[in-house]
């Protein structure tokens, strides 16, 4: 998340000024009215995050985001690991409206792990 934030924004940079340079050594503008023009497009602009799946959300509610599932798989983390400790076996699913359509055909339902495919499961503890 934050590498392909910090892209974008460098790239954004790097862009409008290539784009103030060219417009001064034509002679289009002066000095400061490019930089000035510069620094309102690159402001004005905002800096978005670009998901492969072509979808483009603000800074802000990309990382608003990325926090809330950070922390729902650390807690999902923590829940397998207190399972696999405790010897259960059974998951039930939540439900909620507005899910994924992909989602939906899961949700609300029972299954079952298997500890044996789930090697890699560790308990969680943060880190203080």
């Amino acid at each position: 998340m934050t590498r392909t934030t910090a892209q974008a924004a460098q790239r954004q940079f790097i862009n409008e000024c290539d784009m103030a340079y060219n417009k001064v050594m034509s002679g289009a503008v002066a000095y400061n009215t490019a930089v000035k023009e510069a620094v309102e497009a690159i402001a004005s602009g905002g800096v978005y995050v670009n998901y492969p799946s072509g979808r483009k959300m603000t800074v802000e509610a990309a990382t608003a985001m990325v926090v809330r599932t950070g922390i729902s798989q650390a807690c999902a983390d923590i829940q397998l690991a207190r399972m696999k400790e405790m010897g259960c076996d059974r998951v039930l699913t939540s439900s909620h409206l507005g899910s994924r359509p992909s989602h939906e055909i899961w949700q609300g339902q029972v299954f079952s792990v298997d500890w044996d495919k789930m090697n890699n499961v560790k308990p969680y503890f943060p880190k203080n």
